[in-house]
C-alpha cells in the first residue's frame, strides 16, 4: 500500500501520526530509521528514486514550515498535476491558502482554499481506493470548517450577518 520512498518519509514524519502507518513500515523492514539525537527522523533510503508528486508534497511542507507560502502553493499544485489523485497535496493545498488568507485577511484566499477542499473531496468520492489515510477526509473537512469560520468572521466584520451565518452553518456541517 506504499509504494514509494517519497510516501515513505512523508508517512513517517507525520508528527500526529497514531502510528499505524509509520509501525506498519518498521515493522515490515521497509526502511531503518535512522533515530540519532534529533527529533527528525531521516530515511536511510533514496528519496530521489520516490514518487514525484510526493516529493514536491515533501518539498512544499518544507517550505511551508519555512514560512515560503507561495513556494508552497507552486509545490502543491506542481503535485496535483503530476498526480491528481494525491489527497495530500489538496489537503496541504487548501491549507496553505487558509494560511495566506490568515496573515491578508483575504476572502478570495479563503474561497480558493474552499475550492481546492471540495476538489480534494470530489477526487476521494471517487477514487476511494487510491486513499492512503482516512484522516486525510477528515482533516480537509476541518479545514473547510475553520476556513468557513474565518470568511463569516469577516462578513460579520462588514456587517453582513446572514452571509456570516450562512457560513457560520456551513462550517458546523465540515467540522
Amino acid at each position: 500500500f506504499v509504494s514509494d520512498d517519497a510516501t515513505i518519509e512523508y508517512a513517517v514524519n507525520l508528527k500526529n501520526s497514531k502510528g499505524s502507518v509509520k509501525d506498519f513500515i518498521v515493522k515490515n523492514n521497509l526502511i531503518k530509521l535512522n533515530t540519532g539525537k534529533t527529533e527528525n527522523k531521516k530515511l536511510t533510503r533514496n528519496v530521489s528514486a520516490g514518487n514525484a508528486s510526493m516529493v514536491l508534497v515533501l518539498e512544499g511542507m518544507k517550505a511551508y514550515t519555512n514560512k515560503d507560502y507561495n513556494k508552497a502553493v507552486g509545490c502543491y499544485e506542481n503535485a496535483i498535476k503530476l498526480d491528481s489523485n494525491n489527497m495530500e497535496a489538496y489537503s496541504r493545498l487548501a491549507l496553505v491558502y487558509k494560511k495566506l488568507a490568515d496573515e491578508t485577511h483575504s476572502f478570495s484566499d479563503y474561497e480558493k482554499s474552499l475550492d481546492v477542499v471540495k476538489k480534494c473531496n470530489v477526487r476521494m468520492n471517487k477514487n476511494k481506493d487510491l486513499l492512503y489515510d482516512a484522516d486525510v477526509k477528515a482533516a480537509t473537512y476541518y479545514n473547510a470548517g475553520l476556513v468557513r469560520e474565518e470568511m463569516a468572521k469577516i462578513c460579520e466584520q462588514k456587517n453582513n450577518k446572514e452571509e456570516a451565518d450562512a457560513n457560520y452553518r456551513k462550517a458546523i456541517n465540515n467540522f
